[in-house]
């Protein structure tokens, strides 16, 4: 067969395709391995925060947040009645 037969470049192109395509599925794997150690880390992490979180509130070992901040810091107080504009046209 004379290597200018269509159907033997075809056969050769769909190779050289699949080669590239084994090797991206290879470097795809190998991220899927790596995102799902990261991921395996990642809820470790959150489980020990949530443990620490759960056992601060439990000894009440934490300063109650809204006893430390200052009055500007709650918002705007409502006015007292006394106080409020008046909405009647004159």
């Amino acid at each position: 067969m004379p290597d200018s037969d269509p159907t033997q470049a075809r056969v050769e192109r769909l190779e050289e395709a699949l080669s590239y395509a084994q090797h991206d599925i290879e470097q795809l794997s190998g991220e899927l391995v790596r995102a799902f150690d990261e991921i395996r880390r990642l809820k470790r992490a959150i489980e020990r925060l949530e443990n620490r979180l759960e056992t601060a509130i439990e000894k009440e070992d934490f300063p109650d947040a809204l006893e430390d901040l200052p009055p500007h810091a709650m918002g705007p107080r409502p006015r007292p009645s006394h106080e409020a504009p008046s909405t009647d046209p004159e």
